[in-house]
């Protein structure tokens, strides 16, 4: 989710909102129907853990945003 987050840029609440409304989203990070979504909070609680781990620049280095983007293409024609 927080490479979603990264690449379009958007607050934590509207990234829980929108991988809750866009299929595309919901499959890129794995979650169907039946999955709950992480809420806003979680989010940033999980962004902090691997900000004091120091891993989360890795986390963006490692999924490079082209393939972000292809992979929600590839999931979803209507975004």
């Amino acid at each position: 989710m927080l490479v979603l987050q990264q690449h379009f840029n958007i607050s934590d609440e509207e990234l829980e909102l929108q991988v809750n409304d866009r299929r595309s989203f919901e499959g890129f990070v794995g979650l169907g129907v039946m999955n709950s979504i992480p809420d806003a909070t979680t989010v940033a609680f999980f962004r902090e853990r691997l900000r004091k781990a120091g891993v989360i620049e890795e986390l963006f280095e490692t999924v490079p945003i082209r393939k972000v983007v292809g992979l929600l293409q590839s999931r979803s024609p209507s975004g």
